[in-house]
């Protein structure tokens, strides 16, 4: 899906992909919160080796 049209910044949109998985390969967690109107908010948790 070409989502250009509606970001106000460039990139692939491929960036949480690539943090997804280093978390989860350090058997870590990511998630995302949103707020209409207010903008998202990425959080994650890494075990402590």
């Amino acid at each position: 899906m070409d989502t250009s049209h509606t970001r106000s910044h460039g990139g692939s949109g491929l960036g949480l992909v690539i943090c997804k998985g280093f978390i989860e390969d350090m058997k870590g967690k990511i998630w995302l919160e949103s707020e209409g109107g207010k903008g998202t908010t990425v959080f994650f948790t890494i075990p402590k080796a």
